[in-house]
C-alpha cells in the first residue's frame, strides 16, 4: 500500500493499482507503523489510525506548560514504538522556532533533542536526515532510545522546503537519495479569475496559505503571511497590485466586518482569542472573542443585529459549527453538529438568513445549506463531492468547489431548493487550506480571488549514496 494526503484527508492505494480507499477524513504527513497502522499529524498534534480506516487515536498534543506549541511531521522509527517529530516553541509555528524530537506512540511522551531542524526521517545507516532553516538537508547520527543527535552536518544546500517545514526528499535503505531542488523562498501568487478562466496574477511577498478575503467595496483584500517571515496579515490593493503589512506577528485568518471598517483576526499565540483591528485611524485593537473552553479556529462574520458562525476544533480532530450574535461573539452555542463529522468552511448569505458549509458525514465532503438560527430543514447542494462554499454577494446563488471545477448552484423557492447547477472554470488552484476556506468572491460575483501555487518545475535529483556527498564530515 501507499498512503498519502489528499484534499479529502488521508487515503491509501494498492501498489498494483485500483481505487483509492479512505483512511481518515482529516490529516497530513502520514507515516507507516508496520503494515496495519498509520501515524499522522493534524491540528498541531500527532494521531494514529488503522490503515483500513476507523476512529483515530490521539497520541500527543503539544504541552504548552513546557513551551511546546506545535507537533508535526511524524516519522515512525524501526522499532515501531516511537516516531521522530518536528516541534515548535512558538505558537505561530514559524520555521525559526522549529526543532527536532521523538514521541512515544503509546504513552505520548515527547522528548526534545534541542536541535533546530524540520521534517526528520530515520535512515537505515543510523542517521536522521532533516531540513535546515536555510533550505538545506542535514544529517546527524542517532541511536534509537537516545535523547540527543550527534555530529550534525549539512549534506545538501538546495532542497525544496515548504512553509510548514516539509522537505522534499526520500531515502532508500540502500542509501539512494531522491530530492527536489528548490528554495524555501518560493511564494504563492494571488490570482483573480473570471468565470471563463481568464486570470490576473498578483505576486505578494511572504504569501503563505493566504485565505484571501475581499473587502466589501472590492478594492482590496487581506491574506495570511508565510510562516516564519514575521508577517501576520498583508493587505493587497486589487486595483494597483501593491501590498503592505496590515498586522505582523502571530495573527492569522482575518475576516472583514460587514461595513469594511475593521478586520477580525485570530491571535495565533493564544488559544480561542480573536481581536478587531480598525483599517483606518489609530484605534487600539480590541478583543472581541475569548473562550477558555472552546478552540475557535474560524469565524464568519454576520450582519449587525444578526448571527455569526464560528468553527470550533474538537478533541477528535474534527470541526464543529457554533452560532453567536454578531454583537456578542463569546455567547457561542452549538449549531450544526453531526456526530463524528467534520463541519467546516461556513459562508453566510448576504441577509444572514442562511449558512452554507462543508461536511463529510457521508464519507466525503459535500456542501449543505441550512437556515440561521434555525429551526428548519437543511439542503444538500453538491452531488459527487463539494467544499469551500461562498454565497453570492448579490443574490441567493451559491458558489463552491468540486474536485476539478468551480461551480455555481442557483437556489430559490420556499422551501429553498437547488434549481440549477452550472460549471465554471477548471479549478487548478491551491486546496491545502487546513479546513479553512482558501478563496473569496468579488462583490458583484464577477470574479474569484484564488491562490496559485508555484509551478512544479524544479528539478528532481538522485544521489546513489548520500553519505558520499560529504564522506569526510558525515558522522559514520
Amino acid at each position: 500500500w501507499i498512503v498519502y494526503s489528499s484534499g479529502q484527508g488521508l487515503v491509501r492505494i494498492a501498489t498494483h493499482g485500483g481505487a483509492p480507499q479512505a483512511v481518515v477524513d482529516s490529516g497530513t504527513a502520514p507515516s507507516w507503523r508496520g503494515n496495519d497502522e498509520v501515524v499522522y499529524s493534524w491540528r498541531e498534534a500527532i494521531w494514529r489510525v488503522a490503515a483500513s480506516g476507523g476512529t483515530p487515536t490521539l497520541v500527543a498534543r503539544p504541552d504548552t506548560s513546557k513551551g511546546i506549541y506545535v507537533l508535526r511531521w511524524p516519522s515512525v522509527l524501526p522499532d515501531g514504538r516511537r516516531a521522530l517529530v518536528q516541534l515548535h516553541r512558538s505558537p505561530s509555528g514559524g520555521l525559526n522556532s522549529a526543532s527536532l524530537g521523538v514521541v512515544d506512540l503509546e504513552s505520548g511522551e515527547v522528548t526534545e533533542f534541542h536541535h533546530a531542524g524540520t521534517n526528520p526521517r530515520y535512515t537505515a545507516s543510523g542517521h536522521v536526515l532533516f531540513g535546515t532553516a536555510k533550505g538545506g538537508l542535514a544529517a546527524a547520527r542517532y541511536e534509537p532510545g537516545s535523547s540527543t543527535l550527534a555530529g550534525a552536518v549539512e549534506v545538501l544546500a538546495d532542497v525544496w522546503q515548504g512553509s510548514a517545514g516539509a522537505v522534499s526528499f526520500a531515502v532508500a535503505d540502500n542509501g539512494t537519495l531522491l530530492y527536489q531542488r528548490g528554495s524555501n523562498a518560493a511564494i504563492n501568487s494571488l490570482a483573480m479569475v473570471w468565470r471563463d478562466g481568464r486570470e490576473r496574477l498578483f505576486g505578494v511577498a511572504s504569501l503563505g496559505s493566504a485565505f484571501p478575503r475581499i473587502s466589501p467595496d472590492g478594492r482590496e483584500a487581506i491574506v495570511d503571511g508565510r510562516s516564519g517571515t514575521g508577517v501576520g496579515i498583508s493587505r493587497v490593493d486589487l486595483v494597483t497590485g501593491s501590498f503592505d503589512i496590515l498586522l505582523s506577528g502571530a495573527t492569522s485568518r482575518g475576516e472583514w466586518s460587514r461595513d469594511g471598517r475593521s478586520v477580525i483576526y485570530r491571535q495565533s499565540d493564544t488559544r480561542g482569542v480573536w481581536a478587531s483591528h480598525a483599517t483606518a485611524g489609530d484605534r487600539k485593537d480590541e478583543t472581541v472573542l475569548r473562550h477558555d473552553s472552546l478552540d475557535v479556529v474560524g469565524l464568519e462574520i454576520g450582519p449587525a443585529g444578526g448571527w455569526s458562525v464560528a468553527v470550533v476544533a474538537v478533541a477528535t480532530g474534527d470541526d464543529d459549527l457554533y452560532l453567536a450574535p454578531t454583537e456578542s461573539l463569546p455567547a457561542l452555542r452549538r449549531f450544526a453538529a453531526v456526530r463524528n463529522a467534520n463541519e467546516q468552511k461556513p459562508s453566510l448569505s448576504l441577509d444572514g438568513r442562511w449558512v452554507a458549509y462543508a461536511s463529510n458525514e457521508t464519507g466525503r465532503f459535500e456542501v449543505y445549506v441550512r437556515p440561521v438560527p434555525g429551526p428548519g430543514a437543511r439542503i444538500k447542494v453538491s452531488i459527487g463531492g463539494g467544499t469551500d462554499p461562498v454565497f453570492s454577494k448579490v443574490g441567493t446563488s451559491l458558489f463552491y468547489r468540486t474536485p476539478g471545477r468551480m461551480v455555481v448552484a442557483r437556489l430559490s423557492g420556499s422551501p429553498l431548493q437547488v434549481q440549477r447547477t452550472d460549471t465554471l472554470f477548471a479549478d487548478v488552484y491551491d486546496r491545502n487550506t487546513a479546513g479553512h476556506r482558501g478563496w473569496d468572491l468579488m462583490p458583484n460575483d464577477s470574479a474569484f480571488l484564488m491562490v496559485r501555487t508555484p509551478p512544479g518545475g524544479s528539478q528532481a535529483k538522485v544521489v546513489p549514496q548520500w553519505q558520499a556527498l560529504h564522506r569526510r564530515t558525515v558522522p559514520q
